[in-house]
């Protein structure tokens, strides 16, 4: 593999890491609303 697929690769590897991370805290926050929902409609 040359240098610049290397750090292709690496650059793909981060970006991906990064939009997991972002899709992982927007579905906490969805949970936690959903939770909130729930939380409320089962109080009812």
């Amino acid at each position: 593999m040359s240098e610049k697929q290397i750090t292709d690769a690496e650059k793909k590897k981060e970006n991906t890491k990064r939009i997991l991370e972002l899709n992982f805290k927007l579905l906490k926050k969805q949970l936690e609303k959903h939770k909130d929902i729930y939380m409320r409609l089962k109080d009812k």
